[in-house]
């Protein structure tokens, strides 16, 4: 019994180390810990390199590979079967949760309204591909919002807490109709000419500054600010850019949203505040979260 007990721990051991190509990266430390109770799980697609493939991601999503379009760590063009991790952004409160945002770079340089957010992982035998130089995939997805103009951008962590977008060089973002699964979408269309996360958005234009003063007691380090807009696909994260603890960003005129503030000064305990605002002038907020569970938090940015 006990060898059986052994093997066993073995195998789900062994299982374990496989599973490198399916983590989701941006459940990395961060000021705010979601756990599981969040489902934003990737999924997973396979398709041959040697092929131009259209692949069906749900929901009107779509992604096109061109042929022979994907090439190893030293450039070689790559045949045979490749694997997608896939993580696209529905909500904005999933921004929120995958420590995300919708500013441009990691400064506070204005923010962007996305038409679609996607992250994409490539694989072949575990070891991670990339997009030929000289090739584009393209990605349609569906918006509620009319696509007038936009451009492509690129995401990175700059830092575990600090995440910004910066525009690619493919620049190419169109209003497009497609057909997918029997049914017909409308939205943007764009190319990109490399993994990671992707969106296609357009530029705000910018407005006034809202600066967040939280009360003493209360940690900054432990702490994430945010400006949820009612009408825009937009999460604007308020960050700390000099020695003072307030967190500050410039928010388009006439817009209107939730001003978000969640705390957890130790792992498991939150404080929460909501305040619905629209932004006329240049604000200077006195937050004053409130205890709470983590639970109460999900309902209510779910709501957003």
């Amino acid at each position: 019994m006990k060898l059986n007990a052994l093997f066993l721990l073995f195998l789900v051991t062994l299982i374990s180390c496989n599973k490198d190509v399916d983590e989701f990266e941006p459940y990395v430390k961060t000021a705010i810990s979601f756990p599981e109770v969040v489902d934003l799980k990737p999924i997973y697609r396979q398709f041959n390199a040697e092929e131009t493939s259209q692949i069906d991601l749900g929901q009107g999503d779509i992604l096109i590979v061109p042929a022979n379009s994907i090439v190893d760590q030293a450039g070689e063009v790559l045949t045979g079967k490749i694997d997608l991790s896939i993580t696209q952004i529905h909500k904005k409160s999933d921004l929120i949760y995958a420590f995300l945002n919708s500013n441009i770079s990691n400064i506070d340089t204005g923010q962007l309204k996305n038409y679609g957010i996607i992250n994409i992982k490539a694989y072949q035998d575990s070891k991670e591909v990339f997009v030929k130089n000289g090739k584009q995939i393209i990605l349609k997805t569906p918006s509620a919002d009319d696509v007038i103009e936009g451009s492509v951008w690129t995401g990175k962590h700059f830092t575990p807490n600090n995440f910004g977008w910066k525009q690619a060089t493919s620049n190419s973002l169109t209003k497009d109709t497609w057909s997918v699964g029997g049914s017909s979408y409308t939205g943007a269309s764009y190319h990109a000419d490399q993994f990671g996360w992707i969106s296609g958005a357009k530029k705000l234009s910018n407005g006034h500054q809202v600066c967040v003063n939280l009360i003493e007691g209360i940690n900054p380090k432990n702490t994430k600010v945010y400006f949820i807009f009612a009408e825009s696909f937009c999460v604007a994260e308020l960050k700390v850019f000099s020695d003072a603890d307030n967190f500050c960003a410039t928010i388009p005129s006439d817009t209107k949203g939730h001003l978000i503030i969640i705390n957890e000064e130790e792992k498991g305990k939150y404080r929460y505040q909501n305040e619905a605002l629209t932004i006329t002038e240049n604000i200077d907020f006195s937050a004053h979260p409130q205890v709470t569970v983590l639970e109460d938090i999900i309902l209510d940015l779910n709501s957003l």
